[in-house]
């Protein structure tokens, strides 16, 4: 996605309005498009460029009399030959689909690539956002008469237009706008199917729609364009006198008045590259300003300086070419040193297709190789790039880079490796924990007449941290006081390990036990423990219930719903949280079964049947090693877009669950914070649900490093470690041992939990009666002593995390 915003930890921040009193022409720029255009989840942002006094949107290309645009994004790309029409699809299935019964999808032998070579083209979807009043039609009307020009055929979904039709149904309430943009994207794909480039042009306010119409299409099929407008530019048009009647309150819930835009937050693709971050830290000609000064061939091919006109100025960037092989590349040789933390970014870009491209670091003494992380880079605009490592070793490396992509360039600018001693980073996590996991509280202590009492004794205790922080319970907790004492003094969070899984509730067909989660969470219950339904299916093809492994796709599938029924049924709204189908993108035993819509077929039946609880896709390795190629952050994120945009589901509250199996290798926190960076930067929910970290000689120390680190993170709503009492056979990390005395695990545990709770306070009013203190967030009991007649009351107060500063009363009563 392209976005305008600022990048920095912990993520992708949305820009400023611009403020400007000006007023843009009437005539739009427009963009050049040859045989087809790709891009992968791409959104081009729009910006403003000035010429003599007067400014307009331009995408790409000239406007008459304004000359060049700074919206430089070149769209002469390829797409992949796919067949948009029957994505997700399975042809020999019968469906449900939202309230459509007993249907399948049917194939002709003249399909997709046929159509697009009858048109000479490949049909794509360009989705034109932004404020009433940007410029969306003026856009895609000048876009349209530019491809008509060349020969190709497009045709626009203008948001007035389906109103007059198809939408005419539909008002402007929340719940009507998003079925408006579900017709409009489901239409939009069609006619991208068809073989033709559809451009829609919406206001579509919301991100999770523009999200799920995007999930609907092959990669590489939908291009978002959001007009970066200032509202007070759009006011200052007001073409249709919207604004006006919005303003005078004729009108409600009007975008950008009383009614949100919530602007593209996932900064993967800009139409120029951000600032170098850190000054480029160790790194020598970061912005390549000085050619390519510091930086050689790595493996074959050649490199050279590029360079663009951007803002009336000239960016300088160095260009891979001529490759031959994936490490094709080009280096600098950095200078690492043992135990400290490098952060790396930079801003890359293919001069054709779409692929990853990944940051490397070879030791140059023995050749082993680090992996840094990897972003997707696309044509025509510029991605973030952002990762790190920690040295195991002092000496010199070679950072480069890597893409599958052989006939393509490989673009680079703006390269930063920054070093971190531990304490340094420590310290990071520090300041962060107290700003998004504590506020500023100040009580205003009063007598029963409403006076201010100067001098009055405020004893604040907490008795409940709001951060939930739990642990994976087992069948053994039935059977061992020692066991449920351990627990219920120390977490308020479980998940049941094994016990509600398929495998363990139906061993044989039909042959339903739900004795032991049921005692189990009688057990919770009784103890005001709060539970994660872990899971309803697991992908995995191993780890299905034996007699299911031999079933038909049509047996499977009556099996499957009569498990979801059963099981969701049973404990709905007994859950916070439910795993519909875990481990999804790394596997695929019911896609493969029952068709591409099965997790979210499952998601949707799980979401009928208990509303209000929590849906989590669920995955490991995607913070976890900066190598993995599967369970990518952007892969996770696709999958979580993809099961949100089914029929039905556009309104489920989802989450991101991270499952933390790390070791035994140091953990790379660089990469870690730079993956919960991307994942955060969705706006949903994230929990680390089964942490912990294989044998080491320093498991400890790395295991208490991985908990900071995801406690610090404010995407991080929850973290589940899957540790516990070595008696219970948790002998990967077991937190005490057979004598429930503690291990070094266990310690890290009770250190950060007593470290995560604000101590007992005493404070004295000062003399207006205020008491301010920095607090953790959670449930306190505030008692406070009268200064003169040392009479108490006392109170329970909630510090919320929804305000960074939060001020209370307590009266004191009469007595």
């Amino acid at each position: 996605m392209v976005s305008t915003g600022g990048i920095s930890f912990p993520g992708c921040v949305p820009p400023p309005l611009r403020h400007k009193s000006f007023s843009p022409p009437s005539a739009f720029g427009f963009a050049r498009f040859s045989n087809g255009i790709s891009f992968k989840s791409t959104v081009v942002v729009c910006d403003w460029a000035e010429k003599k006094g007067s400014r307009a949107v331009i995408v790409n290309g000239k406007v008459d009399g304004l000359g060049k645009s700074e919206c430089e994004i070149d769209l002469d790309a390829t797409l992949g030959n796919g067949h948009a029409g029957n994505s997700g699809k399975n042809a020999g299935v019968l469906s449900t689909v939202g309230n459509s019964t007993n249907i399948k999808w049917h194939e002709c032998s003249i399909g997709n690539v046929e159509r697009q070579s009858l048109l000479n083209q490949k049909g794509c979807v360009i989705w034109i956002t932004g404020l009433s009043g940007s410029g969306k039609s003026s856009v895609a009307c000048a876009l349209t008469k530019s491809l008509y020009k060349m020969g190709k055929l497009a045709y626009i979904l203008d948001g007035d237009n389906v109103r007059h039709g198809l939408n005419r149904d539909l008002g402007f309430k929340a719940e009507d706008r998003a079925e408006n943009i579900r017709r409009v994207g489901e239409v939009a794909k069609l006619f991208a199917d068809a073989g033709v480039i559809c451009i829609a042009s919406l206001i579509s306010p919301y991100r999770r729609d523009r999200d799920a119409c995007r999930a609907i299409l092959p990669d590489g099929y939908f291009i978002e364009v959001f007009m970066d407008v200032p509202l007070e530019i759009c006011e200052a048009r007001d073409t249709k006198g919207l604004y006006k009647l919005a303003r005078a309150g004729k009108i409600k819930g009007f975008t950008g008045i009383d009614d949100p835009y919530e602007v593209p937050l996932n900064c993967e693709c800009l139409v120029k590259p951000r600032g170098v971050r850190n000054g480029g830290g160790i790194i020598l000609n970061p912005e390549f300003n000085n050619g390519i000064e510091g930086w050689k061939v790595f493996g074959g091919g050649e490199i050279k300086q590029g360079s663009l006109k951007q803002d009336n100025h000239i960016n300088s960037f160095i260009v891979a070419h001529k490759r031959a092989h994936p490490r094709d590349s080009l280096y600098q040789l950095v200078h690492l040193q043992h135990g400290k933390l490098y952060s790396f970014s930079a801003w890359v870009r293919l001069s054709e297709g779409s692929a990853p491209v990944a940051v490397l670091f070879r030791n140059s003494k023995d050749g082993q190789i680090l992996h840094g992380g990897e972003t997707i880079a696309k044509q025509g605009c510029w991605s973030l790039l952002k990762g790190g490592i920690v040295s195991d070793f002092t000496g010199h490396a070679e950072v480069f880079f890597e893409s599958e992509n052989t006939s393509a360039e490989i673009w680079i600018d703006n390269v930063s490796l920054q070093p971190f001693t531990k304490e340094q980073w420590r310290s990071h996590q520090d300041s962060s924990i107290n700003e998004v996991r504590k506020s500023k509280v100040r009580l205003q202590i009063t007598q029963a007449d409403n006076s201010k009492l100067a001098g009055a004794k405020v004893f604040l205790n907490q008795k409940k941290p709001n951060f939930p922080f739990g642990a994976g319970m087992n069948h053994h907790i039935l059977s061992s006081k020692e066991y449920q004492d351990w627990f219920a003094s120390r977490f308020s969070y479980a998940t049941f390990t094994n016990e509600l899984k398929w495998y363990s509730t139906e061993i044989e067909p039909g042959k339903e036990n739900y004795t032991i989660p049921d005692a189990m969470l009688e057990f919770a219950n009784q103890h005001g423990i709060s539970v994660r339904g872990h899971n309803i299916f697991w992908d995995n093809p191993k780890f299905q219930p034996q007699w299911v492994k031999s079933l038909s796709p049509a047996d499977l599938k009556i099996a499957a719903d009569k498990r979801i029924n059963s099981v969701v049924k049973r404990y709905s709204g007994k859950f916070i949280h439910w795993d519909v189908m875990n481990e999804n993108v790394h596997f695929r035993y019911f896609e493969d079964k029952l068709g591409e819509n099965a997790s979210a077929e499952y998601f949707n039946t799980a979401h009928k049947l208990d509303s209000k609880t929590l849906l989590f896709v669920n995955e490991y390795n995607t913070m976890e090693h900066a190598s993995e190629t599967t369970a990518t952050p952007a892969n996770v994120r696709k999958k979580l877009f993809q099961i949100l945009s089914y029929p039905g589901n556009e309104n489920i509250p989802a989450g991101i669950g991270l499952q933390g199996n790390f070791g035994p290798d140091p953990p790379n926190l660089p990469y870690m914070r730079s993956a919960l960076d991307y994942l955060g930067s969705t706006g949903y929910p994230i929990w680390i649900t089964e942490v912990f970290y294989y044998k080491t000689p320093n498991q400890a120390q790395y295991y208490e490093e991985v908990l900071r680190e995801g406690y610090a993170h404010p995407a991080v709503k929850g973290i589940i470690t899957f540790a516990g009492p070595l008696s219970a056979n948790f002998t990967t990390l077991p937190l005490v041992d057979l004598n429930f005395k503690n291990t070094p695990a266990g310690d890290v545990v009770d250190k950060l939990l007593a470290e995560w709770k604000s101590p007992s306070l005493e404070i004295t009013a000062d003399g207006e009666g205020f008491v301010e203190a920095l607090l953790f967030h959670g449930d306190y009991n505030v008692t406070v002593q009268h200064p003169g007649t040392k009479s108490a009351t006392s109170v329970s107060i909630r510090v919320s995390e929804d305000a960074a500063y939060q001020t209370f009363n307590v009266q004191l009563s009469d007595n």
